[in-house]
């Protein structure tokens, strides 16, 4: 039996809302136990240190490392440089607090693979051993998503960006779960990059608590990440236009806006018709799942992703997605099948979908609606098996 530490900065609790990390870390976690392996969860969070049973698998917080010389570098790079460097500290405490905690862990009970991601550079300071292999997932291509989303620009990003970088090329392989974030890693981190799918399974069930009353009339959804690297702004500039043609057309949105001024700019474009808009938040899994699974379509027009789980998550309860041809988007969406895709930053054409979509075409899909080849990839036991192959010596 292979035992798995899979190291992380995001994890949910109580089935509270979460990031695709931490939902993505959660998922590999059950699906390895369930298929023979014992995987071990470390996660740096000031709450609650030490282990806890997470459906019989063990967690452990990691509070950030403290040590003297970190509070030190931190005051001295603030000072001089005059850079945020609350990132990139971050980034150094939470990593060592990772490595002594796997260290001490390991002497009790060995690990064969240490499993860490490139957010939080969890694995940056991830030790050698004989016999344990150190796999990096990729979630994002930090400098390439930043900029998408208008960051990046400042000398604690960019440190950030570097880590990140850095942490791959020590790991002893690094993969990605779309063949589009792959390419981008490998290109500007000069290192090769496998692509693994993710398991996909359901993790929360569906308990009708949801916020949107059942006498509510059809609607789009728009969930996740609300931000101008997911597509947000097009969304909303999308909606302007459809409603000439579709002056009926209602939309659903949940998730956490990266700007809250954000939602207030939209709000100025959509006037009168705001109200066909409702703004839900944040959702826990089973009520974000209610609210899904009613929808006539999904519209994720993401300009960059990593195989988004708003996109997985949508297509698992068979309701298709308008989503953009590139971005990973297009390796799980099959247009005819399951969705449509439209040219990246085309709002006509993406105004145009939703209209079709609301007139009756979304209606037709979901009733003929055919699951993306690529979930084969994605079954949980296959996915399992792609992740440990990739620790088999090369």
């Amino acid at each position: 039996m292979k035992r798995i530490a899979l190291l992380t900065n995001e994890l949910p609790h109580a089935g509270g809302p979460t990031g695709g990390l931490g939902t993505f870390v959660v998922r590999m976690a059950t699906a390895l136990s369930e298929y023979g392996a014992e995987p071990e969860i470390f996660v740096v969070e000031e709450k609650s240190p030490g282990p806890r049973d997470l459906s019989g698998i063990r967690v452990e917080s990691v509070p950030p490392a403290r040590d003297w010389w970190l509070r030190g570098l931190s005051r001295v790079t603030r000072r001089w440089l005059r850079g945020p460097w609350g990132g990139p500290y971050a980034y150094v405490a939470g990593a060592l607090a990772l490595r002594r905690a796997v260290e001490r862990r390991h002497r009790v009970a060995p690990f064969d693979i240490v499993h860490s991601t490139n957010c939080g550079a969890t694995g940056l300071l991830v030790k050698g051993a004989p016999g344990r292999i150190h796999l990096l997932r990729l979630s994002s291509d930090r400098a390439n998503w930043f900029e998408h989303d208008g960051r990046g620009k400042t000398r604690g990003e960019r440190v950030m960006a570097y880590l990140e970088a850095l942490s791959a090329r020590r790991a002893d392989a690094a993969y990605a779960p779309s063949r589009f974030l792959a390419t981008s890693c490998a290109r500007n981190w000069n290192t090769r990059v496998h692509v693994v799918r993710p398991p996909c399974v359901f993790d929360a069930a569906v308990n009708g608590s949801s916020n949107v009353p059942e006498s509510e009339p059809a609607y789009l959804v728009h969930f996740g990440q609300l931000a101008p690297r997911k597509g947000t702004d097009l969304v909303a500039r999308a909606l302007v236009q459809a409603w000439e043609d579709a002056p009926a057309i209602r939309m659903v949105w949940a998730g956490a806006f990266r700007d809250p001024r954000d939602l207030e700019r939209y709000r100025s474009w959509w006037g009168a018709r705001s109200e066909q808009v409702a703004v839900l938040g944040r959702l826990g899994k089973a009520e974000l799942y209610e609210v899904l699974q009613r929808a006539l379509a999904a519209v994720l027009p993401s300009r960059v992703d990593n195989l988004p789980n708003t996109v997985i998550e949508s297509l698992m309860f068979s309701v298709p997605v308008i989503g953009t041809d590139g971005a990973s988007i297009d390796e799980l969406v099959e247009p005819g099948r399951n969705g449509w895709l439209v040219p990246p930053e085309d709002v006509d054409t993406l105004a145009g979908t939703m209209v079709a979509v609301w007139n009756g075409e979304g209606t037709k899909l979901k009733r003929q609606f055919r699951a993306p080849s690529v979930f084969e990839d994605m079954h949980p036991r296959r996915a399992v098996e792609n992740l440990l192959r990739l620790a088999e010596p090369q």
